[in-house]
Formats: structure tokens, sequence, C-alpha cells
């Protein structure tokens, strides 16, 4: 009994830690990942399959999406990044009757090849949403760095030369290739409504969406 009291207390901790950050919507023009991700959580289904590839979001991602069934999160085994676009099309290929949600930074989207992934997904009607944390540059190359040179000249940097400014049209480049349906989300009053709108495009009209969100500038 006293261990289970402590557990149980040790979760209530940390449901109200995750809660708190969920509340903390971000800036006018960057949005908190927690919050992006609580929204994200609220049109999940049981047919939903979600393939994350968030590295710098990782953990908020695995922390928020709170799915405990089994089989409704993958992530990638391999060391390299772009997995995301093509386990997107495999997945729907297996499961067609799946809702398929692809995470991913905007790094790993551009390593996806979304040209191709979303000319491909057209061609095998296999429509997906899409979703890039953009924080415009290479965060994690960063935060790696800085793990191992904490004292280092990188600690002192104004910048380490990993930025996007500006960043390429994500969703303009699958909308291009693919006729996805695309949408840049900078505000915080968009995220409600561009959630429910990619869903019901993947859902209802068979056809992929992406949706390019601010987040915090790395």
């Amino acid at each position: 009994q006293e261990r289970r009291a402590a557990w149980a207390a040790m979760h209530e901790a940390r449901e109200r830690v995750l809660a708190e950050r969920e509340r903390d919507r971000g800036g006018e023009d960057a949005i908190n990942g927690a919050y992006v991700v609580a929204a994200l959580r609220r049109h999940l289904d049981e047919s939903t399959i979600v393939l994350s590839e968030g590295i710098s979001h990782y953990d908020v991602i695995c922390d928020h999406l709170r799915v405990s069934r089994p089989g409704s999160l993958f992530t990638s085994g391999g060391g390299s990044l772009g997995w995301h676009g093509g386990a997107a099309i495999g997945a729907k290929l297996a499961r067609p009757d799946a809702t398929v949600v692809a995470l991913a930074g905007d790094g790993s989207f551009m390593f996806s090849v979304p040209s191709s992934v979303h000319w491909i997904a057209r061609t095998y009607r296999t429509p997906f949403l899409t979703v890039v944390f953009n924080n415009r540059g290479w965060k994690s190359p960063k935060l790696s760095t800085l793990a191992l040179h904490r004292d280092g000249h990188a600690s002192r940097a104004n910048a380490l030369d990993v930025a996007f400014d500006p960043p390429p049209d994500y969703a303009g480049i699958a909308q291009a290739a693919g006729g996805a349906w695309a949408r840049t989300v900078r505000h915080l009053e968009e995220v409600e409504d561009a959630f429910a709108e990619a869903f019901r495009v993947v859902r209802d009209e068979g056809r992929a969406a992406v949706l390019d969100i601010w987040v915090p500038h790395l």
C-alpha cells in the first residue's frame, strides 16, 4: 500500500506538470510544442496511427500525446532522418482504414524528400496528415553541441549557422507536388481550426494535409 501510494503521488504530480505545460500556449508568433500536441491529441481516435520523427520535440510528443493503445505510436529505429514520409505511406497501405499522422521537425521534413513523398501519396491514394514543428533551423545539432561542450565557443556564440531564415514553404512543397491541403500556422488562434480542417480533409476527402506550425525559434 505504501508503494502504491508513492507511485500514485508521483503519477499525479507528473500529470499536473504536463497539464501546466499544455496551458502555456507560447507567444503570439511562436506556439508552444506541448500546446500543439495537446490540440492534436483531441482529434485522435481508436483508428489513428501516429508516426513520430520530431527530434528536438521527441520528449514533448511522447509526454503529451498520451497514447496507451498498442500499435498507435511508432518511431524510427534508425539513426538517419526522413523516415516519417515513407513510413506514413506504408502505414496507410497496411491499414487503409486508419487515420495516419506523421510528426516531424522541419529538418526531418526536408530529409523525407516531401516532393516525392506527396506525389507518391497521391498516386497510391494514401492520404495522411503531416505536422511540421517548425523552429526554423537545426535545433538538435545545436543541443548536441551544447551537451558535449557546455563551456566551449558554441555556448557563447550568438549563432551556430544552423538556422533556416527565411524557411522554405514546407506546406507549399507538398501542395505543389501532390495536391496536399496545405496551411502554415504562425498564430495561436489558428491552431484549433487548422487541426479540425486538416483532419476533415484527410478523413473525408481522402487527401493528404500538411500543417507547418511555427514553434519557438531554435
